[in-house]
């Protein structure tokens, strides 16, 4: 709830967010079994708790959100059909800091190790190398993207 409060806070004050999370649907990799159900209500509900009104938090969401689940190539999925994954987790703030490693943001039990690295150089690296080309195919499947005006984002109540 926190981190929800935190990206509704940054979402209410004009700031970019982009989220990329490994693909929903059991009995596949993921825990999430919906991103709309599961990530895109339970954030709107944080940013109407804030705003104190749907359709502030409908217009903070769709001028400032990027959301979508993980491509890594033009198709949908890889050559066998099975979704795509991707364990790590990567928070790069304001291109000048990242963090990388393995921690879930649900309660578990399993050891997890992850690093902040502050330093510009290498948060470039990481955008450019990485994260640029991750959107670059999720975008396609993006339930927001603030960049494209054509994409029919979800009205959410």
């Amino acid at each position: 709830v926190r981190l929800f409060d935190i990206l509704a806070a940054k979402l209410i004050a004009g700031v970019k967010v982009r989220i990329v999370i490994s693909n929903p649907g059991y009995p596949d990799y993921s825990n999430i079994g919906d991103i709309r159900s599961e990530v895109v209500q339970p954030l709107f509900n944080r940013v109407k708790l804030q705003t104190g009104s749907a359709t502030d938090a409908n217009r903070a969401m769709r001028q400032n959100l990027q959301l979508a689940p993980l491509r890594v190539s033009d198709q949908p999925l890889w050559l066998n059909r099975v979704k795509y994954r991707l364990h790590t987790k990567v928070v790069l703030v304001d291109d000048r800091a990242f963090y990388v490693g393995s921690r879930n943001l649900y309660p578990d039990t399993t050891q997890d190790h992850g690093f902040i690295i502050e330093d510009a150089t290498a948060a470039g690296q990481l955008k450019t190398t990485f994260l640029e080309i991750e959107w670059h195919y999720s975008k396609e499947a993006a339930i927001y993207d603030y960049e494209n005006s054509s994409l029919d984002a979800p009205q959410v109540t």
